[in-house]
């Protein structure tokens, strides 16, 4: 990752925050409902397809709940069914968007993969939860020949979901077609998705909520809310800053996917700053309006996290890429806060209103 800081010494400013906090406290929430989970792997977790999804029905008029990140890289329908508990059921979602299939395919382990599906089928409807499947996308270049075994998986994902009366996000016909033509739908990899890609997943995912929205032409990812408007960067163990990080940063990243992550507040490759280090200590400060009861939301490596010298224990499943809500819960007084954290090259923080997720 190659993004750009301006350095900057001084105070930290946190007008930015006191804003945003501001905005969450006064305004009411649109409706009353639990939030949409996501459940999958990379293609899910790197949080594309919502963000394009949720900025076409704004656009729209449209309203729709906040979107709960269930994707983790690598994982398997059967990785799935082991955390769906925790990671799906606990934050009762009014509905669960449910993809997985690639990395069972590539990993040699969709043997497995029916079984495992309908194990996550039936708890899910045993709960009563609304859910939508998502056919599974297609692959390209070493794995092109992997195809074959992923139709006949789509055959089943949709026959089960028809059963179970749950709705089809229908990908995988257009996305094959697309690979077929030679679109760039695929990275270099022949597995994850370039913006094109997302553009087809996207559409078909928004069809199954509102078919009467279209998707929005341009993808615009905006500022996630309840980010710190600046981070003093130091070297773990070493007092002179490195670095002040104002968000999110300006200057576009030459990856599309990187500079989706920089517009919604990730700080970026802190190695910019000082190659040799692994590890930095990152310091903010936010404003409250009123006294309120704060989410942390955590994303890339958070190491450690204070909040005004209280130290919070992060449980290992959240120390992922995507954005947690890290089940951090506190009362916070009217006025200033400080945020401490050790961090690695890349990382994301944020504090929202309870009563806003």
């Amino acid at each position: 990752m190659i993004p750009h800081a301006v350095p900057r010494m001084g105070s930290v400013p946190v007008l930015s925050m006191l804003l945003v906090i501001a905005a969450f406290v006064t305004s009411a929430p649109a409706e009353n409902r639990g939030p949409w989970v996501m459940l999958g792997d990379s293609i899910t977790e790197g949080f594309t397809y919502p963000l394009w999804v949720l900025q076409s029905l704004s656009e729209a008029g449209r309203p729709a709940p906040a979107w709960v990140n269930a994707g983790v890289a690598g994982d398997t329908a059967g990785k799935m069914l082991a955390r769906l508990e925790e990671d799906v059921i606990q934050p009762k979602p009014s509905r669960v968007f449910f993809s997985a299939g690639i990395n069972d395919v590539v990993n040699g382990e969709s043997q497995q993969f029916e079984e495992n599906v309908e194990r996550i089928f039936q708890q899910l409807r045993d709960e009563g939860i609304p859910v939508c499947v998502i056919t599974t996308t297609s692959l390209g270049g070493k794995h092109a020949e992997l195809t074959s075994r992923l139709a006949e998986m789509n055959v089943f994902l949709r026959r089960r979901a028809g059963e179970m009366g749950f709705s089809v996000a229908e990908v995988f016909t257009p996305f094959f077609d697309a690979v077929q033509k030679g679109l760039p739908v695929l990275e270099d990899d022949g597995v994850h998705l370039t913006l094109e890609g997302y553009r087809i997943l996207a559409t078909a995912v928004l069809r199954a909520i509102d078919p009467e929205v279209a998707l929005s032409a341009s993808f615009e990812p905006q500022a996630e809310p309840g980010i710190l408007e600046s981070w003093r960067i130091r070297r773990v163990g070493q007092a002179d800053p490195v670095a002040e990080i104002s968000l999110p940063e300006a200057r576009p990243l030459p990856s599309w996917w990187q500079d989706q992550e920089r517009r919604r507040g990730y700080v970026m490759d802190l190695k910019r700053f000082a190659p040799e280090a692994e590890r930095f200590q990152a310091t903010g400060e936010f404003e409250l309006p009123v006294s309120n009861r704060m989410i942390i939301r955590v994303g890339g490596k958070v190491e450690s996290l204070a909040v005004d010298g209280e130290t919070f224990a992060l449980p290992e499943s959240h120390l992922k890429w995507g954005i947690r809500e890290v089940g951090l819960t506190r009362k916070l007084g009217e006025g200033k806060h400080r945020v401490e954290a050790v961090v690695g090259e890349a990382f994301f923080l944020s504090l929202v209103p309870e009563e806003r997720l």
